[in-house]
């Protein structure tokens, strides 16, 4: 999910409006003026990034002389479909709604919403994957995925198999969680 920013002179009353719309630029109203303003064409993951740049671009057409500009948010669905002029105000909290219900990775919170390829977190035993039970959890890369997987090792000092203190796929030597203390006073 993305939201683009353009301004717009709606019709038919002519109004100035800064617009988020969702999707990308094939889905803002068309005839969107010249970009002018840092950020405008942009596309934003963030739906409150996005209205936040959107606000500036306001503040800044207002300053230079279009006293009625206001802000417009809303979804288009390619066709064409004028935005009502609303207040910062208004924006920010349509924002942090919209940005509350978007599916997030449980790691870092990037959007995974619309990803094509995603991963999931489970447990390494070995080198063998069994995915956990929960599969609606999507993680925006290997790397978040498997900072929440759990990994059991056969441990290299007791052959035992418990948790890896320290996990790396394809490691030789693993210490596991049940050996890591008698490691550490082996070395002090």
């Amino acid at each position: 999910m993305v939201w683009t920013i353009t301004r717009q002179i709606q019709w038919p009353e002519g109004d100035p409006v800064v617009e988020v719309s969702e999707g990308g630029i094939d889905y803002t109203n068309p005839d969107a003026l010249v970009a002018k303003y840092p950020g405008e064409f942009d596309e934003f993951k963030d739906p409150q990034e996005a209205v936040d740049t959107a606000i500036e671009i306001c503040r800044a057409w207002v300053k230079d002389g279009e006293k009625k500009a206001k802000i417009g948010v809303g979804a288009t669905g390619g066709m064409t479909m004028p935005f009502n002029g609303g207040t910062f105000q208004e924006a920010r909290k349509w924002a942090k709604e919209t940005w509350e219900k978007l599916e997030k990775c449980p790691t870092c919170e990037e959007v995974v919403e619309d990803l094509q390829e995603w991963w999931q977190a489970g447990e390494w035993i070995g080198n063998e994957f069994y995915p956990f039970d929960h599969l609606d959890e999507k993680y925006c890369s290997e790397y978040c995925a498997e900072k929440a997987s759990i990994f059991s090792v056969e441990c290299s000092i007791c052959n035992e198999l418990c948790e890896a203190k320290t996990a790396h796929l394809h490691q030789d030597e693993y210490v596991g969680e049940c050996c890591w203390d008698e490691r550490l006073r082996a070395t002090e």
